[in-house]
């Protein structure tokens, strides 16, 4: 479906306001839950609209790993608990020495 030139489309009738960023852009729609639509850009989920509040509730951070890379990616070691990188660490340690 095309974003209108202010960043619209049109749903049901009804109009939901996306960005202006992404005039004249495709975005894919599927519906999730009945009224419930799941709006993607690329490969990227961006939220979710419902047709009766007309607006779209974004993601997080819709352009970062999926939570499944997440996971396993602490599970093996290479994230420590605040969320840095051992290699980041490592650099600061080399900077300080």
């Amino acid at each position: 479906m095309l974003v209108t030139s202010c960043g619209r489309i049109c749903l049901h009738r009804k109009k939901i306001n996306l960005s202006k960023s992404l005039a004249g852009q495709a975005v894919g729609i599927r519906e999730v839950e009945t009224g419930i639509w799941l709006v993607s850009f690329m490969s990227y989920d961006l939220g979710y609209i419902d047709l009766e509040e007309r607006t779209l509730q974004p993601l997080d951070n819709p352009f970062g790993p999926p939570a499944a890379e997440k996971v396993s990616a602490a599970e093996a070691g290479n994230i420590s608990a605040s969320g840095e990188t051992e290699a980041s660490n490592a650099g600061e340690q080399l900077a300080e020495g």
